[in-house]
């Protein structure tokens, strides 16, 4: 959302326990919880108008279930399927 209130790009670090998100007038870190992680390391970028540039598939790991979070190429938007 903020690339495109904003208007500039952003891009998000996924490590296994946190996510970086920035720009050029933002920086924020997210950190899990305990018995959450990422089962990979990713880094993907939002344009200008808040487009994905790259497809993706995040899977997160909980204490009781997995969840892929699944980012379309040319959308801002994502869906979560519960695996």
């Amino acid at each position: 959302m903020h690339a495109s209130t904003k208007k500039e790009t952003t891009d998000v670090d996924v490590s296994d326990k946190s996510l970086h998100i920035y720009s050029e007038h933002m920086n924020r870190e997210i950190h899990l919880g305990q018995g959450y992680r990422f089962l990979a390391c990713h880094h993907f970028s939002y344009n200008n108008t808040g487009r994905i540039k790259h497809a993706k598939t995040i899977k997160l790991e909980t204490p009781h279930k997995r969840y892929d979070f699944i980012f379309q190429l040319g959308s801002g938007t994502f869906y979560v399927e519960e695996q």
